[in-house]
């Protein structure tokens, strides 16, 4: 598999359910770099927020042990430049597989083999081997972009 996108991933209700928390009563924290905001809930196969629970839809269709699943919210940049690279991946073995899973629609887009560019389209998903090179460009007008990366086992 090179990499596999997903219309629909989730069906309307779980993904209006996960946009909905995320845009009220999660916790968001400051990244090192301004125009991002995380919510880790799985780090080293062990849940490590309350909000654990938001996963569950996403656990049923992967069927596969969680390695890591972080939140995302990119903020509006008018320089749309590459706020999350992959190029520097700590888990490079190839037993793991990444999903990207974009909650809501925006005008960011999530680089592959910095060649494709895959806009950010509400409940879509992409699922691509973990050793291949992704980037996440975030938005110039949207106000902001949701997704969510996991990384779990094959």
């Amino acid at each position: 598999m090179i990499y596999n996108c997903e219309n629909n991933y989730l069906d309307n209700l779980e993904n209006r359910r996960l946009s909905s928390v995320l845009q009220g009563k999660i916790p968001w924290y400051l990244s090192e770099n301004k125009s991002l905001l995380h919510h880790i809930l799985v780090f080293d196969s062990k849940p490590t927020s309350t909000f654990y629970s938001l996963l569950e839809p996403i656990q049923k269709k992967i069927k596969n042990e969680i390695n890591e699943a972080v939140f995302y919210m990119l903020l509006s940049n008018p320089t749309q430049k590459k706020i999350i690279d992959n190029s520097q991946n700590i888990y490079e073995e190839n037993s793991f597989i990444k999903l990207i899973y974009h909650i809501d629609s925006s005008d960011g887009y999530t680089e592959i083999f910095s060649k494709e560019k895959i806009p950010h389209t509400q409940n879509r998903s992409i699922t691509i081997d973990n050793q291949l090179n992704t980037g996440e460009f975030g938005p110039i007008t949207s106000n902001f972009s949701l997704i969510l990366k996991v990384l779990f086992n094959k």
